[in-house]
């Protein structure tokens, strides 16, 4: 052994910097916010299997470039909560439109806008109330005839 260095018994001990002790404690933190603001968010999962009271079905698509504005209506004296899912060929597939997911207060109507999808794309609104009214229209970017549409029941509703 070199001289002036003397043999330590026994294991060496790790002291956390104040660095390392920082980063656990906002990783520690971090979580925690996410688990208490996971358990505030209203759950409004896109594969749910409940079926809601109201259900109509909108054929959003068109074969001109344009903007499709989907026209809602609470028709009743109660708040509705409303999620718009695109619905595939079969009526299987549900996935999250624009992620919408709102609350219509009664007497209240709503105006959801997006790009048109190409011709054939349809869009399911569910309502926790069945007095809810939608409809769709196409609006081209050359000017040319708004595209109305009526809705029309639910696959296998």
């Amino acid at each position: 052994m070199a001289p002036g260095h003397a043999e330590r018994a026994g294991p060496r001990r790790f002291v956390p910097s104040v660095f390392t002790l920082a980063l656990l404690l906002a990783g520690l933190l971090s979580g925690l916010l996410t688990l208490l603001g996971a358990t505030l968010i209203e759950e409004t999962s896109a594969t749910d299997q409940e079926p809601w009271p109201g259900c109509a079905a909108l054929q959003v698509g068109s074969l001109h470039a344009g903007t499709t504005h989907i026209f809602l209506e609470n028709g009743g004296p109660d708040s509705s909560h409303i999620r718009l899912d695109w619905i595939d060929d079969y009526g299987a597939l549900r996935v999250p439109v624009i992620d919408f997911s709102q609350r219509l207060e009664p007497w209240a109507s709503a105006d959801i806008q997006f790009r048109a999808p190409a011709l054939g794309a349809v869009v399911q609104v569910s309502s926790s109330v069945t007095n809810l009214h939608a409809r769709a229209e196409v609006r081209r970017n050359d000017r040319g005839a708004t595209e109305n549409r009526s809705a029309f029941l639910c696959p296998g509703g």
